[in-house]
């Protein structure tokens, strides 16, 4: 469990360094880091957006993971498998943060009809 405790925590700071990389980068024109798609990079505006969008799912969910993490640290003894409970956490917030790239790229859709 100590593993799945170390992996959970490294993901969720990841996602909140992630996340505040694509924030600061949102407004630069350096694209170097960030939601780097073919519609991300279509304009500016687009970059603008889904780094915007992007970053702010992925805070969400390194918050709320990093805190559930905590919680399951300080509540393992009171639960009946806390492995699972680990193990459940890491694929839940692996495919939230999943879900916050594929809503973003769906959401892009919409500047394909200003380059039209």
């Amino acid at each position: 469990m100590n593993v799945l405790i170390i992996v959970n925590i490294v993901i969720s700071l990841a996602l909140l360094i992630g996340g505040g990389l694509m924030r600061s980068r949102a407004r630069s024109s350096d694209r170097s880091v960030g939601f780097k798609t073919a519609r991300a990079l279509a304009s500016g505006e687009a970059w603008r957006f889904a780094n915007q969008r992007c970053s702010a799912g992925w805070i969400t969910v390194g918050i709320t993971a990093f805190v559930l993490t905590a919680g399951g640290i300080f509540f393992s003894q009171e639960l009946s498998s806390p492995a699972l409970v680990m193990a459940l956490l890491l694929i839940l917030q692996l495919a939230a943060a999943a879900g916050v790239c594929i809503v973003t790229e769906r959401q892009l859709a919409k500047f394909d009809d200003k380059r039209d």
